[in-house]
């Protein structure tokens, strides 16, 4: 009986660590695309405050032209979007296809997201975040526009007659 007991204890004990650290990566993922929706809140609204807490002091952002830009930088630029409305604007987002992949304390993020609104211009971009005590920093942003498709119907080209 004690070999019966013991035997199931051991096979069920899988099953239980399974369950555990399944719990532990739930958590740990929601906890980085809570800070992945404060991140995108923050980049809505040009909210300066919020993105200096979220982006970590060594942050990196590669942005669509190819800029390489420091966490100053992309607060200064954020900051001067709140006095111009209509670049603000352009900063609207529309996220779709979300994937996180963590490894430890590091957490990949992959997104796609229509900047400029659902049919604004298609890019894809890459969140690297970093876990420091309790709290998840964004450390490195990488943005790609995406290329159109081969097949994709293009305006027509207006031909004017010579004079």
């Amino acid at each position: 009986m004690k070999s019966l007991l013991l035997l199931s204890v051991i096979a069920l004990s899988p099953v239980a660590v399974f369950a555990q650290r399944d719990e532990k990566s739930v958590t740990q993922e929601q906890a980085i695309l809570a800070a992945e929706h404060s991140w995108l809140d923050a980049v809505k609204t040009s909210d300066v405050s919020v993105l200096q807490g979220l982006l970590r002091d060594d942050y990196i952002n590669l942005d669509l032209d190819g800029r390489i830009q420091s966490k100053v930088e992309v607060l200064k630029e954020t900051d001067e979007l709140t006095s111009d409305p209509k670049k603000s604007a352009s900063r609207t987002l529309s996220l779709y296809a979300v994937r996180v992949r963590i490894y430890g304390d590091v957490a990949v993020v992959t997104a796609g997201a229509g900047l400029g609104g659902p049919k604004g211009l298609p890019i894809r971009f890459s969140h690297v975040w970093v876990k420091s005590g309790d709290r998840w920093g964004l450390s490195t942003s990488q943005a790609t526009r995406v290329a159109p498709l081969p097949n994709t119907p293009r305006p027509p080209v207006k031909i004017e007659k010579p004079r």
